[in-house]
């Protein structure tokens, strides 16, 4: 009789043990499913609000490029920001200058970006150049407008200038307004082509994009003899913080636009 005791309570105790073990396998499927569920979930909600964000800026890049271009004078860009914050960014400097011989024509401007930001990802509107920076690296969402030939390079700086700083949470306005423009240009006479030098300043990330974007205008050309390191690759990236590209063309046209813009 001891002995069935003995034999019971064993039995008792290993299905005591065994309840605790499937118990506890549960529970910690369960946590597991949920810790991976709420992470899966905000993934999905920053890839959201980050291709949001995304379009909201191209529609701020179109509504810039129509006062580049002079087929207004004004835009306003509604923008839904949810869980982000619309800003100026730090500051951008391009400089453009055009030789031949002893005539010139240059700009060179610093201004203040345009930037959609949320925690993981800052899309800014640069001149005429969106640039995404995210943990994995800055890419191109467009094209700029800047194109280099050895026939004809057309060189856009859109100078864009803000009064307020930043504004989130709910629906924001960009108003933007065309405060002046102008374009110089400059061809090449007698065999004497034009030498251009395009340096572009900004955050080293969007300097990473410039870089790709400004290669892929000037493609095999290199820099002329006349020029520091003649007959390298047209474009160099001296420090992180910018660009210059050289080249010889047979014209150069250098636009301006000022736009002057709120965010509120």
């Amino acid at each position: 009789m001891r002995e069935e005791s003995l034999r019971s309570s064993e039995r008792g105790q290993s299905e005591l043990i065994g309840y605790v073990l499937v118990f506890s396998a549960v529970i910690l499927a369960i946590g597991s499913v949920v810790t991976f569920g709420v992470t899966a979930l905000d993934e999905v909600q920053s890839a959201t609000v980050a291709d949001s964000g995304e379009f909201a800026m191209q529609s701020v890049s179109a509504d810039m490029e129509a006062l580049y271009y002079g087929t207004a004078t004004s835009r306003n860009t509604e923008l839904t920001l949810e869980s982000a914050t619309l800003e100026t960014g730090a500051p951008t400097i391009v400089n453009v200058t055009a030789n031949r011989g002893g005539t010139k024509v240059a700009t060179n401007r610093t201004f203040r970006p345009i930037v959609y930001k949320t925690d993981d990802v800052a899309i800014a509107y640069e001149n005429t150049l969106i640039v995404r920076d995210q943990a994995r690296g800055s890419v191109a969402v467009n094209e700029p407008l800047v194109s280099i030939s050895d026939h004809r390079a057309v060189i856009p700086v859109v100078e864009t200038n803000a009064s307020v700083q930043s504004v989130g949470g709910s629906t924001q306005q960009v108003n933007a307004m065309l405060n002046g423009s102008t374009a110089e240009s400059l061809t090449s006479k007698s065999g004497d082509s034009v030498r251009l030098n395009v340096t572009v300043q900004s955050v080293p990330d969007r300097v990473d994009v410039w870089e790709r974007q400004l290669n892929e205008s000037v493609g095999d050309m290199v820099r002329p003899p006349s020029a520091p390191l003649a007959g390298r690759p047209a474009c160099k990236r001296p420090e992180p913080g910018y660009v210059t590209c050289i080249v010889a063309t047979d014209r150069v046209v250098i636009s301006h636009a000022e736009i002057d813009y709120e965010l509120r």
